[in-house]
């Protein structure tokens, strides 16, 4: 028995990268009404005139009745639902950038994962939307789980979580017949978790480059989602919330997947290679980066042991061996599995 239609919104995808991309084709095969914004206005030439976007998301066609424009006035008129997928460390200037476009009763969603690290603790992408927006959080959705673009693009099947409140209308109207939503009141929780699995999924790149092996790669998703949690729990996220979807679901895809730009990153730092070459030749942002830095900080600020997202940090910013910091890891005190 299909699933009750009870809204039909014009929905704003802010954000024309491979997930924007990705999400707003999808929507629309679904026959929503759907405006795909970028900030440039060569891009969005681009994308009407060949109906792809060849840069973010090549191969995918983009249907003719999908508007896509760099008008944000236009493309946010009218909005009853507002999907920011920008970089998380342009979230904050988009948002106040298009904030008097944007209609007052607007549900505010962001698909974007990562951290805001000029503070301690780091904003969270809904809390960067609540601070530039004005707005109050109960407007503000989280859209996070596993979720590559290049599948989502191509019609796969893809089950996903969003957090808020008073969102079971929004589940139901964006759910369709390959993007099943979960629904979850733990914000902080699914936010973390799509965030701070970005670089373990580093670590399993370096992994895989230096040739460590599935044994490894099993440990080190075990592990990765351990530290994972206790960050999360202690910045307040429930403990339960990351043995789902947006937890060791996303952790395992984005360890696992050659679709994954972090596990990318760090195949390639295992042979050498600096990260400003390796993120020049990516072409595109690959959040772990920056969230790596970020999140050490943050657990160090609270106490929190963290050694593999801090291993990641001291390659790709202090110039650690890779293959001596799989060694630390490897020769740490042993302990009690669950301490």
């Amino acid at each position: 028995m299909g699933r009750t239609r009870t809204m039909n919104h014009k929905i704003a995808v802010i954000g024309a990268g491979g997930w924007g991309t990705a999400l707003a084709v999808m929507w629309q095969r679904a026959e929503k009404d759907v405006t795909l914004w970028t900030a440039f206005e060569e891009e969005s030439a681009e994308i009407k005139q060949f109906r792809e976007n060849k840069r973010y998301l090549p191969g995918v066609l983009i249907p003719e009745n999908l508007t896509v424009t760099s008008d944000a006035e236009s493309a946010l008129d009218g909005s009853e639902i507002v999907v920011f997928v920008v970089p998380s460390k342009y979230l904050g200037k988009v948002a106040k950038q298009l904030k008097e476009f944007i209609p007052t009763k607007a549900r505010i969603i962001s698909a974007t994962k990562g951290l805001a690290e000029e503070t301690i603790p780091p904003l969270r992408m809904t809390q960067v939307l609540q601070n530039n927006l004005c707005v109050v959080p109960e407007r503000i959705v989280a859209l996070s789980g596993p979720s590559h673009a290049e599948e989502v693009g191509r019609g796969l099947p893809t089950t996903i979580v969003m957090a808020g409140k008073n969102i079971e209308e929004l589940r139901e109207f964006l759910s369709t017949e390959i993007f099943r939503i979960y629904t979850s009141d733990d914000v902080i929780g699914v936010e973390l978790g799509g965030t701070l699995k970005n670089p373990i999924a580093i670590a399993a790149g370096i992994g895989k480059g230096l040739g460590a092996g599935d044994n490894a790669l099993g440990a080190l998703v075990t592990r990765g989602i351990a530290e994972v949690t206790r960050l999360g729990v202690a910045a307040g996220a429930r403990e339960k919330t990351f043995a789902g979807l947006s937890g060791i679901g996303d952790l395992v895809t984005t360890c696992i997947s050659e679709h994954s730009r972090n596990r990318r990153v760090g195949i390639e730092l295992a042979k050498g290679r600096k990260i400003s070459d390796i993120l020049s030749s990516l072409g595109m942002v690959a959040e772990g980066v920056e969230t790596a830095r970020s999140a050490s900080k943050w657990a160090e600020s609270l106490g929190v042991e963290t050694p593999i997202i801090s291993a990641v940090k001291s390659v790709i910013f202090d110039n650690k061996s890779p293959k001596e910091e799989l060694q630390k890891l490897m020769t740490r005190t042993l302990k009690h599995e669950f301490e």
